[in-house]
């Protein structure tokens, strides 16, 4: 089975090396180090994920978001975004976005950001959604002042995190090291995250599970 294609859109060299060393022993990263590199990239041959910096020169990440939008089937797009910039990802969530990482960019949320996203692109195969991706919300469910919509943003991000390690350890009946596998992430980097969201891998466990 090919591994999925994830194409990291990003001007500045040492995050690319980053999320190659964050991303590439499970996925085939492809680096881009501008906008309209990305764009061509995912004209030539489709992609299953986007992780795109937002504010870069030229080609802007909103550009990407709207690009790869466009295409079919279109690939699920992760935002990076400084911490000051949060804003910025929240606008972006309301274009289509599904979700976004924060800068500085932490290696176990970067890895968990994209095992949610491939899990969405390969349920969306399955059963092709009407309506754009949401962290588990609607846009109508959603308040429109920004600060308010900013904090549900963020609530739901959680939210659907925790959800999907729970989905996660229930599959693999609490055996950490399949479930890192299927997540393509480190069983170091999910032991952090599951203690980070409150998943205690025990409660899915048999006794041979880990």
């Amino acid at each position: 089975m090919d591994r999925c294609r994830v194409l990291v859109v990003e001007d500045k060299a040492s995050v690319l090396k980053l999320m190659a060393t964050v991303l590439g022993n499970e996925y085939q990263v492809v680096p881009c180090s501008s906008g309209e590199e990305a764009i061509a990239e995912a004209l030539r041959r489709p992609v299953d994920v986007v992780l795109t910096d937002i504010r870069m020169p030229g080609v802007s990440g909103f550009d990407v978001l709207q690009a790869m939008r466009s295409l079919s089937p279109a690939p699920v797009v992760v935002m990076m975004t400084a911490y000051a910039n949060v804003p910025d990802a929240v606008t972006a969530i309301r274009s289509g976005a599904f979700d976004y990482v924060a800068k500085p960019l932490d290696a176990d949320e970067i890895a968990l950001a994209v095992a949610r996203a491939v899990e969405h692109r390969r349920e969306r195969e399955l059963e092709p959604l009407p309506a754009v991706p949401r962290p588990d919300a609607a846009p109508e469910q959603l308040p429109d002042d920004g600060q308010s919509y900013r904090r549900a943003v963020e609530e739901a991000r959680d939210q659907a995190s925790r959800q999907y390690l729970i989905r996660l350890m229930t599959s693999f009946q609490g055996n950490v090291t399949r479930a890192a596998r299927q997540a393509g992430m480190t069983r170091e980097s999910l032991h952090r995250v599951l203690r980070k969201y409150g998943v205690q891998s025990e409660r899915f466990s048999t006794p041979a599970a880990d």
